[in-house]
């Protein structure tokens, strides 16, 4: 290959390719004779050290990971360090992180000469959308009073297998009993831009005219109505936003409409299907004009009915809006979207009454004007007494008409005796002896009217 100086014991070889086997051997050489070869030698250049690179895609939470590294031989392993805890020692990961954040990736390489390199980026992860929207089924019930059969897993699909609950009948004299019942069901939502309650009732035939009221609320006190179920076969679903921001426990509640005593039919009330579908999509604004508010109207001294026109396409509902100045609005009640009356009751008589109604859709509200009417003047009370002993002890019959609240108020020498149903009589077991006078005077529950003071001696 070559020849070095006399007496040399060493000599450098260059410009060898990296990575190579060569073998060596030497031997002396003169110009007499060349003596025999050296033991051979061998020797191995060193590599050039790969270079690591990767590349990414992210997809929310997924990572497909892409080795791009070079080397002038070839790369033997792959050491990844993904950042959280995890790693792979294949070419090409997938990783899939629970957590969005940035993360710092390193990738280690070993090509097949022993060479090493490693390269690092940081790798931003985001949590994936919510789905358009999600369904919630009831997650417990409450019967108050009536009969169930079934539960309220049997509401989580509309399939013809209801839950059912029957009323019961009310305590007290046989000819003061009534039906009723209420039956309350729990939901738990998330937050969402919107909730939409789904529910198919049905009811039994009601030989007294009972029919089924549902109304929900979020805290199990204060209600919203719903609707009205008078439906007697299985139909179709009937939807009612619940608007924006409803979220947590959210409550459902059923009641009969006709307490009235005497009226003992226990009806049935089906409910097949209650699901609440959460949005989690933008709201459609609200479409179209204010409602024009037409028809203010008292009708009795304790009621006022309005009625005006629906100018939107998409509310969600309306609220209607009282005042006794025209200047201050609350509440007086709700109704749901295409409705275009409201009867608004227990009211005072002779007073006047401003009203407004407000069409919604979660966040968006467009108001009517305000229109006024003056309740008609309350009904005069009438009262007559009727003593007797029963055993040597006091009784008193009282005898009313005019009472225009569902509840009245008995008072004895002017103190309350009791809180009694508007049904136009009472007795009055007071339990003394001997002589004695009472007087008696009977109030409107809630309401202004009351009767003159009458009296009645033993």
């Amino acid at each position: 290959m070559t020849t070095t100086a006399p007496d040399a014991t060493s000599y450098l070889d260059t410009a060898l390719q990296v990575g190579t086997v060569y073998h060596y051997r030497v031997r002396a050489s003169s110009p007499i004779e060349d003596s025999g070869w050296s033991n051979p030698a061998s020797a191995q250049t060193d590599g050039i050290p790969p270079v690591a690179s990767f590349s990414f895609a992210e997809d929310y939470l997924d990572v497909d990971f892409t080795d791009t590294s070079t080397d002038d031989g070839n790369i033997v392993s792959w050491s990844w360090n993904f950042g959280d805890g995890n790693g792979s020692s294949a070419q090409n990961p997938s990783h899939s992180y629970a957590a969005e954040g940035t993360y710092t990736v390193m990738l280690t390489v070993t090509d097949n000469h022993g060479e090493s390199d490693s390269a690092s980026q940081d790798v931003t992860v985001l949590e994936p959308p919510p789905p358009p929207f999600t369904d919630h089924s009831a997650t417990g019930d409450l019967p108050v009073a009536g009969s169930v059969s079934g539960t309220y897993a049997s509401t989580a699909t509309d399939n013809g297998s209801a839950q059912s609950i029957t009323e019961r009948e009310s305590g007290g004299k046989k000819n003061n009993r009534h039906s009723y019942l209420e039956h309350r069901w729990t939901f738990n939502l998330p937050a969402g831009t919107g909730a939409t309650l789904s529910i198919n009732a049905w009811q039994s035939a009601s030989s007294d005219g009972d029919n089924f009221e549902f109304a929900w609320s979020t805290n199990g006190s204060s209600w919203t109505p719903l609707f009205v179920s008078s439906a007697t076969s299985d139909g179709a679903p009937v939807s009612f936003e619940l608007g924006a921001g409803v979220s947590g426990t959210v409550y459902l509640r059923v009641t009969d409409t006709d307490q009235t005593q005497g009226n003992r039919s226990k009806d049935t009330v089906y409910v097949d299907y209650l699901q609440v579908r959460v949005s989690n999509e933008p709201p459609e604004p609200l479409a179209g004009s204010a409602p024009t508010l037409t028809t203010v109207n008292a009708t009795a001294w304790d009621t006022i009915e309005l009625a005006w026109v629906d100018n939107t396409s998409n509310e969600a509902g309306f609220r209607v809006e009282r005042s006794t100045d025209g200047v201050s609005f609350s509440e007086a009640g709700t109704t749901g979207g295409g409705v275009e009356a409201f009867t608004d009751t227990g009211l005072s008589g002779s007073i006047l009454y401003y009203y407004r109604v407000v069409a919604y859709k979660g966040s968006d509200e467009l108001s009517s004007g305000v229109l006024s009417a003056t309740t008609l003047p309350p009904p005069d009370m009438t009262l007559s007494l009727n003593g007797r002993k029963v055993k040597g002890k006091h009784t008193v019959d009282l005898s009313w008409t005019g009472a225009g609240t569902d509840d009245v108020v008995i008072f004895r020498d002017g103190n309350e005796v009791a809180t009694t149903t508007n049904d136009g009589a009472y007795t009055d077991n007071i339990g003394a002896k001997g002589g004695a006078t009472y007087e008696y005077q009977v109030c409107e529950s809630g309401g202004p009217a009351c009767s003159d003071v009458q009296s009645v001696s033993f």
